[in-house]
């Protein structure tokens, strides 16, 4: 999922188009909901938690790589 999204929201921040790179980070919402209401992520087998902590991660950069969302009320 990151991967794909990644360098499109690189390309817009170079060019200083931060509402696209924002829509570009919301548009995989639907995606990020499904992971949720679908997969456990701490599960005892080690790899699968990992490559799913993984998965995570990469969402946490991408969205950080477009705004500090910590600084957000409410």
């Amino acid at each position: 999922m990151s991967t794909v999204i990644s360098p499109k929201i690189k390309s817009y921040l170079e060019e200083k188009q931060f509402a696209e790179a924002l829509e570009t980070l919301a548009s995989i919402r639907p995606a990020i909901d499904a992971f949720f209401d679908a997969v456990r992520v701490n599960v005892g087998d080690s790899a699968i938690r990992e490559n799913r902590l993984g998965m995570l991660a990469n969402i946490q950069l991408a969205s950080l790589t477009v705004a500090d969302f910590s600084e957000l009320e409410g």
